[in-house]
């Protein structure tokens, strides 16, 4: 007995191209190949296989060399230094020379051999990065080189404790305090003021 399988009848595009109709063709898409990276294979460590490939027989022996500072920037061109001079009070790390960072806002103005114009500072920063710690620490440590260091406002209270620490007393103003500020006043131009004649004290 022999076991027949299904017959397979005709399917519906060979039906109606007996009557004159044909479907469509569905054009067949081809499949892009995957480009290769140009760094997809790894160079082995004495380089490339093959003739004219730069594949080296024996490693290159490492040479060790001394030489002076002055020497150094002519080797290395490329290696930065501190554009500033070591001055004033030392801030920090130089991230680009890798040295320590000095600052000297007026000592920079004053020296006509450093190309600085203007004494002024701007300390920017993220809340919490240590901008208010930076100022503290350089108005303490400038101290030693003779500047003195004028708060204008505390809104904080940050600088308080450091004016107690070195023997100052802060002046406190508001509401219903006993503190008080003139505006019209002559501040430190009034000591002598009587002593100067009319053409001195109108200039």
């Amino acid at each position: 007995m022999n076991r027949r399988g299904p017959r397979r009848g005709r399917d519906v595009a060979v039906l109606l191209d007996d009557f004159g109709h044909r479907l469509p063709a569905v054009p067949a898409v081809e499949t892009a190949g995957r480009e290769r990276g140009p760094f997809t294979a790894l160079v082995p460590r004495r380089g490339p296989g093959g003739r004219g490939r730069g594949r080296a027989v024996a490693l290159a022996p490492l040479s060790v060399w001394r030489m002076t500072s002055e020497q150094t920037p002519v080797v290395w061109p490329l290696i930065a230094t501190s554009g500033l001079p070591p001055t004033g009070a030392q801030m920090g790390i130089d991230l680009l020379s890798g040295g320590a960072f000095y600052c000297d806002p007026v000592g920079w103005v004053t020296d006509d051999a450093i190309p600085v114009t203007n004494p002024n500072v701007v300390v920017f920063g993220k809340p919490g990065r240590g901008k208010s710690a930076t100022v503290k620490a350089f108005a303490l440590r400038m101290l030693a080189y003779g500047y003195r260091t004028l708060i204008l406002g505390d809104t904080k209270d940050e600088y308080e404790p450091l004016c107690r620490a070195l023997g100052v007393e802060p002046f406190v103003i508001g509401h219903g305090l006993s503190a008080r500020v003139n505006p019209l006043a002559f501040g430190p131009l009034d000591h002598g003021w009587d002593r100067l004649d009319a053409a001195e004290a109108r200039r």
